[in-house]
């Protein structure tokens, strides 16, 4: 029971990491293919 809980908050944690990572990535990808087409 407490190990389940403990990886849905793990998980949570995860989902929200990669969250703010994959909107960061976008913004560095969005920014850098903007350079290229210069």
């Amino acid at each position: 029971m407490w190990a389940k809980t403990g990886e849905i908050i793990y998980f949570s944690r995860f989902l929200l990491y990669w969250c703010n990572n994959s909107r960061f990535l976008h913004k560095i990808l969005a920014e850098s293919s903007l350079l290229t087409h210069f």
